[in-house]
């Protein structure tokens, strides 16, 4: 007969409801975002910074360079190492520069890059950028409640169309502050390409009246020039 004395048993309780409370946490951060595509299918990587959460991380690739669903250190010292990785990203659709996906934060969870309206005042958007680089519309912190309505206004921040970097602040209220896309030690960068080249649609030729002098050629076009 195995005898055990009421700390032993206590402490063994407490054990056991600490490995079930880890194994629900891990299953409840892996199926909250079940339908985030993989890092490399993104455009969008690196850190911002806010004095009030720390590190927001804009694709797993960060902190996962080989993508094999954990974790490791590489050049960034806020990476956990040896962790289980879910498999996100912020994208910029080249058709129009809306962005969509999700960047991880460690202290409030998930912002959208594409959340549904209503905006809290104009812009009346999500987060989009234009032909010249500069970036508006709205991003939104999933995990808001009560006071806070989560949503993080992006019109302070702008992308190099030359090397694709960001810089300036997004403001997110007294919960993340000012969110820095660029610092001395860390920057958020894209792949979104600025310079496609433009395009003419809608080809037509009215070739007029002849018999009239002087004779004349109409030509007609739309003139597209895509956001990236």
């Amino acid at each position: 007969m195995i005898i055990m004395s009421n700390n032993k048993i206590l402490l063994a309780v407490f054990c056991l409801f600490a490995l079930l409370g880890a194994g629900f946490f891990s299953f409840f951060l892996l199926t909250k975002i079940g339908d985030v595509k993989a890092g490399t299918d993104q455009n969008v990587s690196g850190w911002a910074w806010s004095e009030n959460i720390g590190w927001v991380s804009f694709n797993s690739t960060n902190c996962d360079s080989d993508e094999n669903g954990i974790t490791d250190t590489g050049n960034y010292p806020q990476c956990p190492d040896g962790a289980v990785s879910a498999d996100y990203g912020v994208n910029i659709n080249p058709a129009d520069g809306s962005f969509s996906g999700y960047a991880w934060s460690e202290s409030i969870g998930w912002i959208d890059f594409a959340p549904d309206g209503p905006y809290p005042k104009p812009p009346n958007y999500s987060a989009k950028v234009n032909d010249d680089g500069k970036v508006s519309g709205w991003a939104r912190a999933l995990s808001y409640t009560g006071g806070w309505d989560g949503w993080i206004k992006l019109d302070g921040v702008s992308i190099d169309i030359v090397n694709r970097d960001f810089s300036g602040y997004a403001w997110g209220s007294d919960v993340i502050g000012w969110l820095s896309f660029a610092g001395s030690n860390y920057n958020v960068a894209t792949t979104f390409d600025f310079n496609r080249a433009p395009s003419a649609e809608d080809l037509e030729a009215n070739q007029g009246d002849y018999c009239t002098p002087p004779p004349h050629l109409t030509l007609n076009w739309n003139f597209f020039r895509p956001v990236a």
